[in-house]
């Protein structure tokens, strides 16, 4: 998993890229419309990636304390935080289920990350909140022509389990009140027939599929176009916020 996400951070929007903040955007405003305030407050961020939530929490919140097994994704974050000298925000390379909590925290957080992929981990997060939580992940399956065409070649079923509704369920059951809402949620990435293969190949290492890299290029030939290739994905995301109390 680790190498997944070295690979995937060096194309991955930071907060320096306006795109990547359209939709944490959307998704902040309506946490605080749920009435969640991050003003003077502290924040653990699961799985903070590159940044593209901590980075608008930033500007309201006493301190964030972002954690994440990749060091790609940690260093990209890492130039956003020196470029514009942000001050209240630390981070901490480390595997959530290894991850020693020395404090509580206001508000925690976790968007779009795999560092939250069980009900004991849920309860960990729950645990380390005084106040409220917040959960982001798909909601609905996601779609790609590309990668639904090769799984399809390759017999493989275009399968991967969406656990929000699983999620919100499981919250419900521990007797906290969940609001919810949901987001379109579709990007692009263009790259040569080289660089689209090898995303595809560390995607289908993901789901454990052996393939020899040759073979992918062989079934991306016919979406070149002028030496590029343009992967598209369509998905909807959901956010969960409860509150402790």
């Amino acid at each position: 998993m680790e190498k997944f996400w070295d690979f995937k951070s060096k194309n991955y929007p930071t907060a320096m890229d306006e795109y990547g903040l359209v939709t944490p955007t959307k998704v902040l405003t309506k946490v605080k419309d749920f009435g969640v305030d991050f003003k003077s407050k502290s924040v653990l961020d699961i799985g903070c990636g590159t940044g593209l939530y901590s980075s608008i929490i930033s500007k309201e919140a006493d301190n964030i304390l972002g954690v994440d097994i990749s060091s790609g994704m940690l260093g990209r974050f890492e130039e956003f935080i020196q470029l514009n000298q942000i001050k209240n925000i630390e981070l901490k390379k480390t595997d959530f289920k290894e991850f020693d909590a020395k404090e509580q925290y206001d508000i925690v957080l976790c968007a779009m990350t795999p560092a939250i992929s069980s009900f004991s981990d849920l309860d960990i997060m729950i645990d380390l909140a005084k106040e409220s939580c917040i959960y982001v992940s798909f909601s609905k399956d996601r779609h790609s022509p590309i990668m639904d065409d090769i799984l399809t070649k390759l017999g493989y079923p275009n399968k991967m389990k969406n656990k929000f509704f699983d999620t919100k369920e499981y919250i419900n059951s521990l007797g906290y009140e969940t609001k919810e809402e949901f987001f379109e949620h579709n990007w692009s990435q263009e790259g040569t027939l080289d660089e689209i293969a090898n995303d595809v190949l560390q995607h289908l290492s993901l789901r454990d599929i052996k393939i020899d890299i040759s073979k992918i290029k062989e079934l991306l030939k016919d979406y070149e176009n002028d030496g590029k290739i343009i992967r598209e994905t369509f998905s909807t995301i959901g956010v969960l916020v409860w509150d402790k109390n």
